[in-house]
């Protein structure tokens, strides 16, 4: 395995060299329209942000949930190389953000397992907010209560929505790979420039985290904290 070090410098330059992609979100629209995603999921994901994770932080309703955001995953799934390769310049690149995707992943879903976020889009969803808010506040992680409440919220938001329950299950998928691939790229280049104590380079996650939210959500990130 690559030093982690190295990987994070590669992502780094990957995503911050192009400012006008970095204020934007980073490049997941790029990849979003490379998954050749169904009408019904491009259409769930304008009324999803539409709605925006606003509508997730209201009360819980206690009915039970559809999870109509859920998926059976592909056996042998690309994804993540498909992502890999629309995000990456060089072989090298690629292989680093890879390599960091697959190890997020891994990580993510050894604890969504536990609260029912796993092969859930609005798990994927979950993930790619917190952090990247953490990101642009450079503030501590949300509690875990948090981050549950939050999952909950925008589980119900996508249950609500009648085009996510006609997605097809392979595009949930690809989305949910994306989001979790982005969300590791955003905290792997801030882990190095906080370990790093680069200023220059904490300022540009900064600025790539922000307009994932922005982009993403529908939100101004100056507006949400956890």
């Amino acid at each position: 395995m690559k030093n982690l070090a190295i990987i994070f410098t590669v992502i780094a330059i990957c995503l911050c060299t192009d400012t006008a992609r970095a204020q934007s979100d980073g490049g997941l629209g790029d990849v979003v329209k490379s998954g050749g995603l169904s009408p019904a999921m491009l259409g769930a994901l304008k009324k999803s942000i539409e709605k925006g994770p606003q509508s997730a932080a209201g009360p819980e309703t206690g009915g039970k949930a559809k999870n109509v955001a859920s998926f059976r995953p592909t056996p042998g799934s690309k994804n993540l190389e498909s992502i890999a390769s629309e995000s990456g310049k060089t072989s090298d690149e690629r292989a680093a953000l890879l390599e960091i995707f697959t190890q997020t992943k891994r990580s993510f879903e050894q604890e969504a397992a536990k609260t029912g976020a796993k092969n859930n889009l609005a798990g994927a969803m979950t993930f790619l907010l917190t952090t990247c808010v953490t990101v642009f506040n450079d503030a501590p992680d949300p509690s875990d209560e948090i981050t549950e409440k939050l999952f909950r919220g925008l589980n119900a938001m996508l249950d609500s929505t009648p085009e996510m329950a006609g997605a097809p299950a392979k595009d949930k998928e690809f989305l949910y790979d994306t989001y979790i691939s982005f969300g590791g790229m955003v905290l792997a280049g801030y882990i190095e420039a906080k370990q790093s104590n680069n200023k220059e380079l904490l300022e540009q996650f900064r600025v790539i985290a922000g307009g994932l939210v922005q982009q993403t959500f529908g939100v101004d990130p100056t507006k949400v904290r956890f």
